[in-house]
């Protein structure tokens, strides 16, 4: 169960990747098509297909070339959505069924289970670096040539990280550095080690580090909740804010990684009454 259950899941994430990263291509395409620049143009290729009366097409060609864009964008984000799902619900499924295995097998909290959800996590971890974590579209109405994009960007974590360094702000950019991708690794890597129980220094050392990160358990939680109350703020009548589906999957790994921290200091704990 577990080969066929860690091949889907590690197929439907790097389709969330592959569809995520064509829907964004598509909608940047689509959106540089209406910006003020081919706005204008746009114009003037509708005054000579009108004046023409149709002979010439170039405006008609040139929505329909947007459209088609902005369709294949939308079945990306189907496919990616479609993706996600079934990852998050064969999840679940997995999971419920480890659990009632550990319950017949008089295991309550095992190191399978924590290794599962520490794998699981990890996945999730890698899409939510990779995958955008949020959408901007800024537009507003021109006379004469309507609606006018006047920016269009979708960034995933790093790529946020890489913007803030490239603008100048380094405090702020390693601040997200740390708490969103050094911390979730030192903590996902330390933890794999400390469930291998294969040196007992090693054991001991790295549940005391743990332990230490663990008074910093909230902070990838609260890098997640910044994002959403910045983007939340950002959306009105002139700008359109979403978020995508990494910002879903960083959120999965922040809890799925606090249940495994809780899980190795239960087995920790039966250990050391034993």
């Amino acid at each position: 169960m577990r080969f066929t259950y860690y091949t889907l899941a590690t197929a439907l994430a790097f389709a969330v990747l592959a569809y995520s990263e064509q829907e964004m291509r598509f909608l940047r395409i689509a959106n540089a098509h209406s910006d003020i620049e081919h706005s204008t143009e746009l114009a003037w290729k509708s005054l000579w297909e009108k004046l023409s009366f149709s002979i010439y097409s170039g405006a008609t060609e040139s929505r329909s070339k947007t459209e088609n864009l902005l369709a294949a964008a939308r079945w990306r984000h189907i496919l990616a959505e479609r993706c996600a799902i079934i990852f998050f619900v064969a999840t679940c499924v997995f999971l419920v069924l480890q659990y009632v295995r550990a319950r017949r097998a008089n295991a309550y909290l095992d190191a399978e289970i924590a290794s599962d959800i520490l794998a699981i996590s990890s996945v999730c971890f890698i899409v939510g670096l990779f995958a955008p974590i949020f959408s901007l579209k800024a537009q507003t109405v021109v006379p004469l040539l309507g609606e006018v994009i006047l920016k269009y960007e979708a960034k995933s974590i790093l790529t946020t990280i890489t913007s803030l360094f490239d603008s100048g702000s380094y405090f702020i950019a390693l601040l997200i550095l740390a708490f969103s991708v050094l911390t979730p690794l030192t903590k996902l890597l330390i933890a794999l080690l400390v469930l291998q129980q294969r040196w007992s220094n090693w054991h001991e050392h790295g549940l005391t580090i743990i332990h230490a990160i663990g008074k910093w358990s909230m902070a990838d939680v609260f890098v997640v909740s910044v994002f959403v109350a910045y983007f939340a703020a950002r959306g009105d009548s002139f700008s359109d804010a979403r978020i995508e589906l990494g910002l879903y999957y960083f959120s999965s790994y922040c809890l799925l990684s606090l249940v495994a921290a809780h899980i190795i200091g239960h087995l920790s704990s039966d250990a050391e009454t034993r």
